[in-house]
């Protein structure tokens, strides 16, 4: 059994999926980690998602809350979350309840340093949408001279492997930078493991919004630089 975890869980109006995912994280992170802590980002929600985060908290003292006025890039929250956390591992998984029981469990069980999901089901994603993140992930894979099968999912790290990580992009690609500046370690051991996601839950993603674009284009061109040209 692991000795502590801390999960990050973004919430923009999960009112209605926001405590059915915490009931899951609770029991099987209980199951699997000796102490667990749970942050939730109420991350500008206009509904009760706020509320409902707020109850979780007085009900349960691993809980704890912080409300956004306005959203918040993923990237933010994470770094956020993982300033505040003070356990030996860490993982975000959004607040839409889009994680199986099965893949969470399959999540919390794997013994090394970092496990990397991917979705085995993308066909049930929208065509467009599957293509993108398909180019997303083979052109990483050239540029950095990686093989991974995914970059994007509910990734758990060790923290102590991510703490150093000056100026890590807000953006879309917050854990595709992690993945690529730590994977060159041979000391550091990890496993792809696969997902099969529940999509009923899943709103129309901001992955492709300006700001997100603008930033992981910013993200390509320094973390390019940084391994390429700082060597």
């Amino acid at each position: 059994m692991k000795s502590s975890l801390t999960i990050i869980v973004p919430a923009l109006n999960e009112e209605e999926n926001l405590e059915d995912v915490i009931k899951k994280i609770i029991k099987y992170s209980h199951e699997n980690f000796n102490k667990t802590e749970i942050l939730i980002y109420n991350d500008g929600s206009t509904d009760d998602t706020g509320k409902i985060a707020d109850k979780l908290e007085k009900e349960n003292n691993m809980i704890k809350v912080v409300h956004h006025e306005l959203p918040l890039n993923l990237g933010y929250i994470f770094k956020d979350g993982l300033l505040r956390s003070h356990s030996d591992y860490i993982v975000m998984i959004h607040g839409q309840n889009d994680i199986r029981p099965h893949s969470l469990e399959l999540l919390f069980t794997q013994k090394e340093d970092i496990v990397i999901p991917y979705q085995v089901n993308t066909f049930e994603r929208p065509l467009l949408r599957a293509l993108i993140s398909k180019a997303f992930v083979k052109m990483l894979n050239i540029i950095f001279g990686l093989n991974l099968k995914y970059y994007n999912h509910y990734i758990l790290f060790k923290r102590e492997l991510i703490t150093d990580l000056n100026g890590m992009t807000s953006s879309y690609a917050f854990q595709a930078e992690i993945l690529i500046k730590i994977l060159g370690d041979k000391k550091i051991s990890f496993v792809e493991i696969p997902f099969v996601d529940d999509f009923s839950n899943k709103k129309k993603s901001d992955a492709f919004s300006v700001r997100n674009i603008v930033g992981v284009i910013k993200f390509f061109y320094r973390t390019i630089c940084e391994i390429y040209f700082k060597k």
